[in-house]
């Protein structure tokens, strides 16, 4: 799981989340030392943040 946020009109962050299925606790757990956070605001992270906007549009208007 991936979530950007713009903080202004050319830069983003983001906060990402890994998880995998636990068959004996029969759920979704997080996996130890994925994700994380940006490291700082920066131009190539809103770059990333609006071709995921767009790949997601494209796929729900199709």
């Amino acid at each position: 799981n991936t979530c950007y946020s713009f903080v202004s009109d050319t830069e983003a962050v983001h906060v990402a989340s890994v998880h995998q299925y636990d068959p004996e606790k029969k759920t979704m757990v997080t996996v130890p030392g994925a994700g994380g956070l940006s490291s700082a605001r920066n131009e190539l992270e809103a770059h990333y943040a609006w071709a995921w906007g767009q790949n997601i549009w494209a796929d729900m208007l199709a």
